[in-house]
């Protein structure tokens, strides 16, 4: 956050600007100031940074503007107090929404500031009285502030990440579970993440590969590294989807064994380049990444077969209602494509869909391991 001299700076010039003096300061601005029944007030406090390019600090100079005098902005201290009063009023006012004899889930978080402040975010998901999905953030301490809300026996589930240290977790809960609650039959499971498990369906599917060399996502990826490996190389591919009409120039992009469908966006790519890529390993002696018209149709059939991965991944990540009520829908529609597609398989005689079939029946066994 910028010091506080620097914003009192903004302000002072901001008057300057608008009266051409500096008046006499005897007031403080605090950005809740405009009261809490303002549908503004919430913009104004968005953690949103950096603080000085915020469409928020704009406004907020804007707002102080209209005061008799200079608005003089109070110390760090008090905006944090009225901050945490802020935050404690809206958990508290989200939290009685929760009926009397609902459950509620918590999920937690660990991300990093941009001021490289390391945090663990618990948040809880409600359905209120209305039927209306609700989220509230908690705190940022660990579990100590389900005691404090009085909410420690009313967790209903638990989010995690799909870490393979989770599976030890779930174990030792249960068993410090049993030995708390001796004589209740409690069932405790994990449901794993539907994106990751996706993502772990493609990984399976790659390592039952032995002969990478066949399979022309390798080719694909290699010449992506190259392209993309100097700006030189970058601008002659572009160059040449200008000379060929194309109006919108692309680059290649290489997949991250990390990143979900990045391997599909990857191929979904290179199929919509496929010309500038063979006219690019013709032109520039680059024959040993040259894709066969076979190996494009591998690659149709690649992007046939992952999109419904790909598209049930994406809408689980970006959905901000409650997902767990699609994870067993979503493994039946998966497990049905991928069926589907085997048994048209079976039916092909030629080399590279007897492979696929094998892929696929491996992704099918057991996807996680």
């Amino acid at each position: 956050m910028p010091k506080k001299g620097n914003i009192q700076q903004l302000l002072n010039d901001a008057f300057t600007i608008s009266w051409g003096e500096r008046r006499p300061a005897s007031n403080y601005l605090y950005p809740t100031d405009m009261g809490a029944e303002d549908p503004e007030s919430h913009h104004y406090i968005e953690p949103t940074l950096p603080i000085p390019r915020h469409q928020g600090l704009y406004d907020l100079l804007s707002y102080a503007r209209l005061a008799p005098t200079t608005p003089i902005l109070p110390s760090r201290k008090a905006i944090r107090e009225r901050l945490r009063d802020f935050v404690t009023e809206s958990q508290q006012e989200t939290l009685q929404r929760l009926p009397s004899n609902a459950k509620m889930s918590i999920a937690l978080d660990c991300w990093t500031s941009p001021s490289k402040h390391a945090f663990m975010a618990i948040t809880g998901y409600i359905l209120d009285q209305d039927w209306e999905y609700r989220e509230v953030l908690l705190g940022l301490n660990q579990f100590l502030i389900l005691q404090q809300h009085k909410i420690i026996h009313r967790v209903l589930a638990v989010t995690t990440d799909n870490a393979s240290n989770n599976k030890t977790l779930v174990t030792a809960v249960k068993e410090s579970v049993k030995t708390l609650q001796e004589g209740i039959d409690l069932t405790i499971f994990q449901v794993p993440c539907l994106a990751h498990l996706i993502y772990l369906v493609r990984l399976r599917l790659r390592q039952r590969i032995t002969t990478l060399s066949q399979l022309p996502d390798d080719l694909v990826r290699g010449l992506a590294v190259f392209i993309n490996g100097t700006p030189q190389r970058k601008e002659t591919f572009l160059k040449l989807q200008s000379s060929n009409g194309q109006r919108l120039q692309l680059l290649p992009i290489q997949d991250v064994r990390t990143r979900w469908n990045s391997t599909f966006l990857m191929l979904r790519r290179a199929k919509s380049l496929h010309a500038t890529f063979g006219k690019y390993c013709q032109d520039y002696s680059q024959p040993h990444f040259a894709l066969s018209p076979e190996w494009w149709r591998q690659i149709d059939y690649l992007l046939y077969t992952l999109q419904p991965f790909f598209t049930f991944a994406t809408l689980v990540c970006r959905t901000k209602d409650s997902s767990i009520n699609l994870v067993f829908r979503g493994y039946d529609k998966l497990f049905d494509h991928l069926e589907r597609s085997m048994s048209q398989l079976r039916r092909k005689k030629a080399h590279w869909k007897q492979m696929m079939l094998s892929f696929l029946e491996a992704a099918k066994e057991r996807p996680v391991k």
